[in-house]
């Protein structure tokens, strides 16, 4: 099972976009059936400095995808 979804620190731009699209039509409807929480670190009781290891296990606790860029890109 599935809460919600959480987006990592260093792509919360792109996320509160997704968000955007998907409260939009024709999409809206869709999004607010699957009824997903979009806690901010605030709300999970994390500093925005969180180290990546205990973003994820705080994620796996609260049933949340955790939403991140991809780390093993290494021509970033």
């Amino acid at each position: 099972m599935v809460n919600g979804l959480r987006a990592d620190a260093n792509i919360e731009g792109h996320f509160r976009r997704l968000l955007r699209l998907l409260n939009e039509e024709p999409r809206r409807a869709f999004w607010l059936h699957l009824n997903l929480t979009t806690p901010t670190f605030e709300n999970l009781g994390l500093p925005l400095t969180t180290p990546d290891s205990l973003v994820w296990q705080k994620c796996q606790q609260e049933q949340l995808v955790l939403v991140t860029a991809n780390r093993n890109d290494e021509g970033m």
